[in-house]
């Protein structure tokens, strides 16, 4: 004795998202925080932002710069908050809420304020020493004139840190 089972299946919804996750793949849809060499030259230097800020991510023995992370700490400190936001973005994208280009510039927009936070709030090691926090008149690692946190930026493959059009990834208003 048997069963029959007469159902019908809408695969729509499948093919919708094999579409979505196609779309990603040809994108190659990734973020890149940083300062870019779109962000030109430090004033009265002739030292390109971006070069200036892997001096002091990374440290230069040449300008006697210790490694002070600004871009990686800040992501090792956030990661847990990124890895979620990361979620919450994929699944608004995944149910057709928000464009991929708005799930990556909402990204980027993140790791633009977490990195200049860090910076900002002085989490940035090691801290100045009193000679140069004197000369600079700021007690804040990383903050002089306020020209290498302003040239914090985002990369996505649709341009250069647009603004990302306000959505909510949890779908409210």
């Amino acid at each position: 004795m048997g069963v029959t089972l007469d159902t019908k299946v809408d695969l729509s919804k499948m093919q919708a998202l094999r579409d979505r996750i196609k779309e990603i793949q040809a994108r190659d849809a990734k973020v890149r925080v940083g300062v870019f060499s779109s962000a030109g030259v430090h004033p009265g230097t002739e030292i390109s932002m971006a070069s200036l800020a892997a001096a002091h991510e990374f440290g230069s023995e040449k300008a006697h710069l210790p490694e002070r992370s600004f871009l990686r700490a800040t992501f090792r400190a956030k990661k847990a908050e990124g890895i979620a936001l990361c979620g919450k973005l994929c699944k608004a994208f995944i149910e057709d809420r928000i464009t991929l280009q708005q799930a990556l510039g909402l990204l980027g927009e993140w790791g633009v304020s977490r990195v200049r936070d860090f910076i900002r709030t002085n989490q940035v090691r090691p801290p100045d020493t009193q000679a140069t926090m004197d000369r600079k008149g700021s007690t804040v690692t990383l903050v002089d004139t306020g020209q290498l946190v302003n040239a914090i930026s985002y990369v996505t493959p649709f341009g250069d840190g647009g603004s990302a059009a306000p959505v909510d990834p949890e779908g409210g208003e």
